[in-house]
């Protein structure tokens, strides 16, 4: 009747009904562990169930949570606090105990309502048909127990006196600009805004200096995460920067600005501009990959900016910079700690290669030529006369070029997935390349596009729409492949040119000089391939916001995947390409097992109604 991840639920509608779930052969009395699980209350109805101290059931009653019919609620056993709840939906319910703290927390949709002294072991739950606030009739669904793992690296200031210094209730790592913890320079703890309960820092002036330093010495290499969340009040701006090593002052790594007004920009190693929501608590994230010479930053779980690093990092500075209005921030959960590899494997700008040089000489596999061949006239050639990015493209100039880029090992036959290049072609000269079945080019032919001299272009082979395209300036060309829904269609800068049934598999991108449209002289640059769009079936596929958030991320036995509408669909790709999770809802807020996942990063793809997003996943 109702379920939150398809397709069956457990209800509890009869007072004879009393379930017990043990988490063990023997009561549970050290560590951190975490119960949860979604919860529907029909109008009419209440819902009722319990943490008993012992598998065995009847030992003892360590909490228990009542849900009346109406939408009001209480606790009993170690608590006897009253809550809220909202009927005829589903939401989630954890409990996390530290048994060897002695504390015990309670979190509905990831916001705690709970905190108590916890003096009692842990041994099951007991769901029973009570009758006191109404017919017992509450659906279960999505039960889940086990260790409770928090972030690594991570402080949320609860424990600290508001009104104090953070810097010199922290101590260690955490410091100030000329090293005085305790004076003007330090940031202030705050009760006022919190993302965690119950404590905060702001810095509200500009003499405020604080910073984290990232360890003892500037870090070189390996892939590394640093996040918090940010609060920025109407009327107030924000700012801080990435230090390159733990003595402040040495060089800047990255600036951020969160300037008042909901816009922001970057400094240092990259410029870009970004908007952010005021009045709400933000999610701030950038991952190095200082090997790769990488950075991305995700601000509220989308990818806003990948930048080219340099420069080591040593720190985290937070500034009273008013430039963008008077400081006023809050930052909440700052974390730092291990973070992924970003995979260049994807995509290609040929930067670094010799110009005049081939390309497949010089890259290798998955790229080479139709013979097999490369260094030879069938490869292209590395130029700089034209870029879409940094100073190199490649260009087919000649009849007797004939590139070729495979796109996996073998012919693909299921999945989404998306090919795209910039294209430059010059007044004069014309551009072609064509999608092949199977990585062994001349199995058969999957699309042909063509780029005519004089700004027409048409397609061959599984389409034959016409499309114009201004020449003499870089161009976006994407190719999308739901190949179990069996449609392809392609985009020109952001248009949509044509939408075609396909029937066939794809396996290589074939750049051959092809000269019936003119003379060959194309430029391509920065090529990639990777996870696609699924086609809707309804008008054109579409992959605008579904404003998707994931935590926690990284992630090690569960992830928490929330949207403002509902999600009806979510899949999850390794990094491989494999499809190894799907699954359909109806609901804003769903949780997935990740506890067998292999560690790594993957791609999840979320779908409500006709809009994608696509969203990257750490697991540990």
């Amino acid at each position: 009747m109702y379920s939150n991840s398809p397709s069956n639920s457990f209800t509890v509608n009869t007072s004879g009904t009393d379930c017990v779930f043990q988490f063990g052969d023997e009561a549970i009395t050290t560590g951190m562990w975490i119960y949860s699980h979604y919860m529907y209350v029909p109008s009419g109805y209440s819902g009722y169930f319990n943490v008993q101290s012992d598998p065995t059931p009847g030992v003892d009653w360590n909490l228990e949570l009542y849900f009346s019919d109406g939408g009001t609620g209480e606790f009993a056993g170690q608590s006897t606090e009253t809550f809220t709840y909202t009927q005829d939906t589903w939401f989630m319910i954890e409990i996390v105990y530290d048994l060897d703290a002695g504390a015990g927390f309670v979190y509905f949709d990831g916001t705690l309502i709970l905190d108590f002294v916890n003096a009692m072991s842990i041994g099951g739950i007991d769901y029973w048909g009570w009758t006191d606030g109404g017919d017992p009739g509450a659906f279960y669904d999505d039960v889940c127990f086990g260790e409770y793992m928090p972030g690594d690296g991570c402080e949320d200031f609860d424990a600290l006196t508001p009104g104090g210094y953070v810097a010199e209730q922290l101590g260690g790592y955490w410091t100030t600009w000329s090293g005085a913890p305790g004076g003007s320079e330090d940031a202030i703890v705050s009760d006022m805004y919190a993302h965690s309960p119950g404590n905060s820092f702001t810095v509200n002036s500009g003499t405020i200096d604080c910073v984290l330093q990232l360890g003892d010495e500037a870090l070189t290499t390996g892939q590394w995460m640093y996040s918090c969340y940010v609060y920025v009040p109407s009327g107030y701006s924000g700012y801080f920067n990435v230090q390159a090593d733990p003595t402040p002052g040495v060089d800047w790594n990255l600036d951020v600005f969160f300037n008042d007004g909901g816009e922001g920009e970057f400094g240092t190693q990259s410029t870009a501009t970004f908007t952010y929501a005021m009045d709400t608590w933000v999610s701030f994230m950038v991952n190095y990959d200082l090997d790769a010479g990488l950075a991305d930053i995700w601000i509220d779980g989308v990818l806003v900016e990948t930048f080219d690093n340099t420069i080591t990092i040593g720190g985290i500075d937070f500034y009273g910079y008013d430039a963008g209005g008077p400081p006023g921030a809050f930052y909440d959960d700052v974390c730092f700690g291990e973070g992924y590899e970003i995979s260049t494997a994807d995509c290609y700008d040929f930067e670094g290669l010799t110009v005049g040089g081939y390309v497949a000489d010089q890259l290798g596999d998955p790229w080479t030529t139709w013979s097999g061949a490369p260094g030879t006239a069938e490869d292209a050639i590395i130029s700089d006369m034209y870029a879409n990015s940094g100073s190199n493209s490649f260009t087919v100039n000649s009849g007797s070029i004939d590139l070729i880029f495979k796109l996996a090992d073998e012919a693909i036959t299921t999945g989404q997935w998306k090919f795209s290049t910039y294209v430059y072609v010059p007044t004069g000269f014309s551009g072609y390349f064509n999608l092949q079945t199977d990585p062994t080019p001349g199995v058969d032919w999957n699309l042909d596009v063509f780029f005519n001299d004089g700004g027409e272009g048409e397609f061959g082979t599984q389409s034959t729409d016409q499309f114009t395209y201004a020449q003499d300036t870089w161009i976006f060309v994407e190719i999308n492949y739901d190949l179990d829904a069996g449609y392809a269609w392609v985009m020109i800068d952001g248009a949509y040119v044509t939408i075609f049934e396909n029937a066939m598999s794809i396996g290589g991108v074939d750049f051959y000089g092809y000269n019936a449209g003119g003379e060959p002289g194309a430029y391509y640059d920065d090529v990639c391939f990777g996870i696609g769009d699924v086609y809707t079936g309804v008008g054109e596929p579409v992959s605008h916001e579904v404003n998707a958030v994931i935590f926690p991320n990284p992630a090690r036995d569960q992830v928490t995947i929330q949207s403002q509408n509902i999600i009806d669909e979510v899949r999850i790709y390794n990094n491989m390409g494999q499809l190894v999770y799907s699954g359909e809802f109806d609901n804003s807020q769903i949780m997935v097992n990740t506890s067998n996942f292999i560690t790594g990063m993957y791609i999840v793809q979320v779908r409500s109604g006709e809009a994608i997003e696509v969203r990257k996943l750490i697991v540990e």
